[in-house]
């Protein structure tokens, strides 16, 4: 019974034995082919102050300090805060590589925010980053982004560590400082921004930051302007939006100002005319255009119906006909910024009425039937002599709307108007028939 005990236990021993042996067997060959974190380093092993640690912790061997491996496109100037960078790792020597980096401070927080790229992850949230997988190749690369921390940060280190073969660890920190300089930006501005016609502005822009030395080029919209000084001078024909484009010999920044162009005003009053003496009042169908209003004034001594209006009737004043004639001005007053207001006259001569057929009487008149009208009116003169006749219907601001003449051949006038395309509205009508001149007002439904 002894006997078979001992060897009992000792058949266990062996096989306790032979079980430990195969477990140790099999760790081995499962780290030889791991190689270690072949599918990146867990986050904390960069070798920076606030890590404490690199890869040697875990491939054991010792590590050593390299340069160039590391690079970026972060100016030599600094970032420029909230700005995105690349950031390039290149590992050369003999073996499979991997990496491990960090942007840190030398207490160990995180500055900035990493973006992985191809081949690469990050790890630790965005504090880390590290390759998806070994590299055998060399050089064994990886591009990634980082966005650069809020201004007022200062210095960062990025913290790198590289395993080049199991046993072979190099790390390498590179520091980039904060570009503090004010980024270079122009305002433009037009002085005056509104001119009249003819006129000039004085063009200017403040470029401020950058370098300090800066050049300029400035161009229009309509083209046709352009200038490489600072303040030129411009004098546009409409209005007109103008762009600098500020250079400090690394960037460029644009501004833009505009100038208004406001015409001076125009006045339209027609030729001279006759009226008859007898005549009580006339038609003054006048035009305007960029005015802010209009005025008529007379040499005599009669009276406008609405002088402040383009188009009005004129009642002659027993002055003007003892002196058989009267000036009538229409002056536009100009819009801001023009200044000059513009006039333009109108002679008008008064005649015994000589022209008037036989049998005819001093009723004699301008008939619109019918009156309000709509779609289309008939116009009538009874009592005139044979003689060419031309009409024309003014809107109430004196814009013609309808005109058309032509040859009496009785003596009567009988004219018909299509106004179907009139707005509904106070319309003047005016005939004139050789040296006579008649008026009337007709409604528009």
């Amino acid at each position: 019974m002894g006997v078979c005990f001992l060897i009992k236990t000792s058949v266990m021993k062996v096989r306790l034995l032979l079980i430990i042996a195969i477990v140790s067997a099999t760790t081995v060959l499962l780290t030889a082919f791991s190689g270690g974190y072949p599918s990146g380093a867990p986050a904390g092993y960069t070798g920076s102050p606030g890590d404490g640690h690199n890869c040697t912790s875990c491939h054991n061997g010792s590590s050593s300090a390299t340069t160039g491996m590391i690079s970026t496109n972060i100016p030599s100037s600094g970032y420029f805060p909230d700005s995105t960078y690349q950031i390039t790792v290149s590992v050369t020597g003999s073996g499979a590589k991997g990496f491990e980096v960090s942007p840190q401070n030398a207490a160990g927080t995180q500055l900035g925010t990493l973006v992985a790229g191809s081949n690469n992850h990050l790890t630790g949230g965005t504090k880390y980053i590290t390759q998806n997988a070994k590299i055998n190749s060399t050089p064994a690369t990886w591009i990634f982004s980082w966005t650069a921390p809020t201004s007022g940060t200062g210095d960062v280190t990025f913290y790198a560590a590289y395993c080049i073969s199991k046993p072979v660890t190099k790390v390498e920190s590179i520091t980039v400082i904060e570009n503090t300089a004010v980024p270079l930006s122009v305002t433009a501005t037009a002085n005056p921004s509104s001119v009249c016609l003819g006129g000039s502005s004085q063009l200017n822009c403040i470029p401020w930051g950058g370098s300090g030395t800066y050049t300029y080029s400035w161009s229009s919209s309509p083209s046709g302007f352009t200038s490489a000084i600072q303040n030129p001078v411009a004098q546009p024909t409409m209005t007109t939006v103008y762009t600098v484009v500020v250079n400090d010999g690394v960037n460029n920044a644009s501004g833009q100002t505009s100038i208004i162009v406001q015409p001076a005003p125009t006045v339209y009053v027609g030729g001279d005319t006759t009226v008859c003496t007898k005549a009580s009042l006339f038609w003054l169908g006048g035009y305007c255009t960029a005015f802010s209003s209009v005025l008529w004034t007379s040499s005599g001594d009669g009276i406008f119906n609405n002088p402040a209006q383009s188009g009005t009737y004129y009642n002659p004043g027993p002055g003007d006909k003892a002196a058989g004639s009267v000036n009538l001005t229409l002056t536009a007053s100009p819009l801001i910024p023009c200044l000059n207001p513009v006039n333009a006259v109108k002679h008008v001569l008064f005649d015994p009425c000589t022209g008037i057929g036989k049998g005819t009487n001093m009723n004699t008149h301008l008939i619109v039937r019918p009156n309000p009208a709509h779609g289309s009116a008939k116009l009538l003169i009874p009592g005139l002599s044979d003689r060419k006749i031309s009409y024309s219907v003014y809107s109430i601001d004196g814009k013609i709307m309808i005109s058309g003449q032509t040859d009496l051949l009785s003596g009567e006038f009988i004219g018909k108007l299509d106004i179907s395309a009139l707005p509904s509205g106070i319309y003047y009508l005016r005939v004139v028939a050789g040296n006579d001149v008649f008026s009337s007002k007709m409604i528009v439904e």
